[in-house]
């Protein structure tokens, strides 16, 4: 008989469903896995950087202090456990994952020599967010090997309607390279009398035309974004309706165990409980 499992097996297990909770959704989930763990104890010493790490991964948006806009929590912008650089607004701030709030924001000042590029990116990212992306909010930050990392992510949850989905993307660029490259992710969760996750990834890679300006550098990098954007969602929306013509309909019969279609005009007429219930 398989021994029970240790409570940082159980631990594990725990933070692994967290990790994977769909948009919008964690708390919700940290609640049910509170109910099976059974130990707040052990589990609130590990849920705040599994939170974190959630947060990060989801490109998050999060509210400024003075609600005077959002801000993306990822990866690219943590300076320090806890703490995250705003590059628009040239400040760093620390992150509570658990309340989901910013606090202590500072004064960080950018890169000088790189924060013309990283403006003209910004700029040009922004103006194709506020046209494709009806929730979309974007991130521009300066690497330190003169790289520049976009990040946008656009949330819709409608937990009345039972769905709930986020799509979030990466690039990384250089002025002095042609390439671009970058990561797309759709997750779409619907829930109404069932559990259907939709959630798909795209590695791209691009290649630029070359262009010294940065007005015009900026505005291919979008062009690129643009068409991958689009080539993406099309190609889910293809993929879709193909499943839904084919795939969907191999996983049921055909026919009824009984060999002959069903005439739904007629069904009134059949008695198949009786028929059943006198076998």
């Amino acid at each position: 008989m398989q021994s029970e499992l240790t409570p940082e097996q159980r631990l594990k297990i725990a933070l692994d469903f967290l990790k994977q909770s769909p948009p919008g959704e964690f708390l919700s989930v940290y609640n049910d896995i509170k109910i099976l763990l059974d130990d707040d104890a052990l589990l609130d010493q590990h849920v705040r950087q599994a939170l974190e790490e959630y947060s990060t991964e989801q490109f998050v948006a999060i509210p400024l202090p003075d609600n005077s806009r959002r801000v993306v929590i990822s990866s690219f912008g943590r300076i320090e456990p806890g703490r995250f650089v705003d590059p628009k607004g040239h400040q760093s701030f620390t992150f509570d994952p658990l309340d989901m709030i910013i606090t202590d924001v500072q004064p960080h000042a950018p890169k000088e020599e790189s924060e013309e590029a990283r403006k003209a990116l910004e700029n040009a990212v922004e103006k194709y967010i506020a046209q494709h992306f009806a929730s979309g909010i974007s991130a521009v930050y300066a690497n330190e090997d003169e790289s520049f990392t976009i990040v946008i992510s656009a949330s819709k949850f409608n937990p009345d309607n039972f769905w709930n989905g986020r799509w979030r993307s990466s690039w990384t660029v250089s002025p002095s390279s042609t390439e671009i490259t970058g990561t797309v992710k759709v997750h779409v969760h619907y829930y109404e009398d069932g559990n259907v996750q939709l959630n798909n990834k795209k590695e791209i890679s691009a290649t630029m035309a070359e262009k010294k300006e940065l007005a015009a550098f900026a505005a291919e990098v979008v062009q690129v974004i643009k068409k991958h954007d689009a080539d993406f969602q099309n190609g889910l929306n293809e993929s879709y309706s193909q499943l839904s013509e084919n795939a969907f309909k191999s996983l049921r019969r055909n026919l009824p165990i009984t060999r002959n279609k069903m005439d739904w005009n007629k069904v009134a007429n059949y008695k198949l409980g009786s028929e059943l219930s006198s076998k």
